[in-house]
């Protein structure tokens, strides 16, 4: 909050800040994938229906 009122009064500091927020967002954007490793993992089709049978309670049959 103080960087805000000190951006509004000064250009410089506005600048600097503005740069800072950008610098730190784009870094933020790039790193995301990196941050969350586990949202790229490919499993096989078998082992999704098995979890989803844990997590439901489903029969492993569909036709009982």
């Amino acid at each position: 909050m103080v960087e805000e009122i000190r951006a509004a009064e000064d250009p410089e500091f506005e600048t600097f800040f503005t740069k800072n927020i950008l610098l730190n967002e784009g870094i933020r954007a790039w790193m995301a994938a990196q941050d969350q490793p586990h949202e790229n993992l490919i499993f096989p089709e078998e082992l999704e229906i098995s979890v989803l049978e844990l997590m439901w309670d489903l029969p492993k049959d569909p036709q009982v």
